[in-house]
């Protein structure tokens, strides 16, 4: 019997041990986690207005770029309660070169000298928190690259 529960036991540790971090949608697919900037072929920044509609596009194709946003979204820390937020600053749609995987989106709020905010558009109810170095980092990031009208 003592041995049962001990096998019990080691399987359930490890089964909880590989489902830690963000939860991945599409089981065939890489995880977010598991996404290095060569996996991504471009992130697209969308500004959102007050009325949350899409403005003009930012497109991030600069590998360190691309790599302190894949960062920022990998160590982002979950945010306890409810969110009951306005729309967001901005929505980027990450574009992976595998063709065969569905560009993933994030919306991002960040307000000016303060922490962020990302939630991953497959799970809406969860938000994470964004440091204000990353919340700047990403800030500079989006200005340094060239803006293209909406369509």
């Amino acid at each position: 019997m003592k041995k049962i529960i001990i096998c019990v036991t080691v399987v359930i540790l490890l089964f909880t041990g590989c489902n830690s971090g963000k939860e991945c949608s599409n089981k065939n697919a890489k995880c977010i986690e598991d996404w290095s900037n060569e996996d991504v072929k471009e992130i697209i920044v969308y500004m959102i207005d007050p009325k949350g509609n899409k403005g003009t596009t930012a497109v991030v194709q600069d590998r360190k770029k691309i790599d302190f946003i894949l960062n920022t979204m990998q160590t982002a820390e979950p945010m306890p309660g409810d969110l009951k937020v306005i729309p967001p600053d901005y929505e980027a749609e990450i574009v992976l070169k595998d063709k065969n995987i569905t560009p993933s989106s994030i919306q991002l709020w960040l307000p000016s000298e303060s922490e962020g905010m990302i939630v991953f558009s497959d799970s809406s109810s969860q938000g994470y928190k964004v440091t204000k170095e990353q919340n700047k980092g990403i800030k500079e990031i989006i200005e340094s690259v060239r803006i293209y009208p909406a369509k």
